[in-house]
């Protein structure tokens, strides 16, 4: 399990520092964003959603305050 998680690391964390230094500031947030709904779907798991339409749904809840929080602050610099 740990030598799983070093090699993800070792992968995704060059990825991800790549990302922060050459994509604009939209396509960055909407990268995050994706990576923050598949966390949403792990955690849907851990609060005891196991039925997929409940993680659905909750997936779909976080996703729709991300946006709504995306438009409500207008553009960032």
């Amino acid at each position: 399990m740990l030598k799983q998680r070093i090699i993800t690391a070792l992968i995704l964390g060059p990825a991800i520092i790549l990302a922060v230094f050459k994509l604009k500031n939209d396509y960055l947030a909407i990268l995050f964003g994706v990576i923050s709904l598949i966390g949403a779907w792990e955690w849907a798991v851990l609060i005891g959603l196991n039925h997929f339409i409940k993680k659905l749904i909750y997936v779909t809840l976080v996703g729709a305050m991300m946006v709504s929080i995306w438009f409500l602050l207008g553009p960032l610099p």
